[in-house]
């Protein structure tokens, strides 16, 4: 008979080829489930090994932090073991740029737990030779997710001093940020100019362009080149439309579908999303995914559309016989939320960043401008 190696061993390969998302999460959580109930630590750990980057792709943070800390206290115990051909530490070090990347992105890490997982990370790093590129570089990323502005300067300076190495992200994703960096510090124009490499298709890797075009669509809306923001509107879209872990992209295309008065194609994105995005454990991607959404009703509501029903999961809050909800009582709903993961984040961040962006989400003049496929 099979023994249970063979069993975890076939889950694994198995799961090679089925796409990033839940039900390949699913099949390496079986094999780690089964790791687990023969006590047999290497092979939990050559499994989790795999949850964390099936869990960073599918869109699932959660999964992918409890597996990394896992795999890194494994490690720590005993590095000869977990690591008899040195390959598991560089991407231990690797990845550990992921968690430090997502833990700002769940309110219920507090700034000392951040931090200090940011210290271990640099720690690591250097021991291993790092220039402290890759650290500039989520130091950066967090400063910019918490709202802190002289944090993410200082950090900016660091990185482009610091020369690359083996554990910097791909070009790709540092223009991408660079992008994220300039419209962060409120410089429009300085960012449609980074993005210049990644368009002519120079830099491209799994996750950009496909996440550029829909980063670029609000600072064109407010450059008023929407012309151009609906032709990224069209090439961007369609690269995140079906993939789970990219569904926190999604809310930058709802957001410029609101805001140019394109209201049937945004309800079909948020009715389409919508179920992906509740299924989301991060509480940033479904608080971005609400926030814009609750701006599509608001223009809804605002434009006479109010009796519209809209098409809402069989689980959800607002469903009723029909499987549909007024636009109303979804927007009661979507407010509620937001308001609540608002408050989180903002008393972790110890600023009013959320709630400010909720309340002058209203307030954005519309420009309209007709979609057409």
């Amino acid at each position: 008979m099979p023994s249970h190696t063979d069993d975890i061993d076939r889950l694994l390969n198995d799961a090679k080829d089925v796409e990033d998302g839940p039900a390949k999460v699913a099949m390496i959580d079986e094999a780690v489930r089964i790791a687990d109930s023969h006590l047999d630590d290497d092979a939990a750990f050559r499994a989790r090994f795999e949850l964390i980057q099936a869990a960073s792709f599918a869109g699932q943070p959660d999964i992918m932090l409890v597996a990394y800390s896992w795999c890194l206290a494994r490690y720590d115990s005993d590095p000869a073991r977990f690591d008899p051909d040195g390959d598991t530490h560089f991407y231990l070090l690797w990845r550990y740029k992921w968690v430090v990347g997502q833990m700002p992105d769940f309110p219920q890490f507090g700034k000392p737990q951040i931090h200090a997982m940011m210290a271990d990370m640099k720690l690591r790093h250097k021991a291993w030779g790092s220039t402290l590129h890759a650290y500039y570089d989520e130091c950066e990323s967090v400063a910019m997710t918490t709202g802190d502005k002289a944090a993410a300067v200082e950090a900016h300076k660091r990185f482009v001093k610091a020369k690359r190495d083996p554990l910097s992200n791909c070009a790709a994703c540092v223009q991408d940020q660079l992008i994220r960096y300039h419209s962060f510090c409120g410089r429009p124009e300085q960012a449609v100019a980074a993005a210049e490499p990644i368009l002519g298709r120079k830099m491209t890797c799994n996750s950009v362009p496909h996440r550029t075009y829909g980063r670029l669509l609000g600072i064109l809306f407010k450059l008023k080149q929407l012309d151009t923001a609906m032709a990224y509107h069209k090439t961007g879209y369609p690269m995140i439309a079906r993939k789970p872990g990219m569904v926190g992209n999604v809310d930058d295309h709802i957001r410029f579908l609101a805001l140019t008065d394109n209201l049937d194609r945004g309800t079909q994105l948020f009715a389409r999303h919508l179920p992906v995005a509740l299924a989301s454990t991060c509480p940033n991607t479904l608080y971005g995914f609400l926030r814009e959404s609750r701006l599509l009703l608001h223009r809804l509501g605002e434009s006479g559309r109010a009796a519209v029903a809209l098409r809402v999961p069989a689980d959800h809050p607002c469903h009723t016989e029909t499987g549909k909800a007024a636009v109303p009582t979804v927007f009661a709903w979507l407010d509620a939320e937001c308001r609540a993961l608002a408050a989180a984040f903002d008393a972790r961040n110890e600023t009013t960043k959320y709630a400010d962006g909720l309340a002058k989400d209203l307030t954005v003049p519309v420009q309209p401008l007709k979609y057409e496929r």
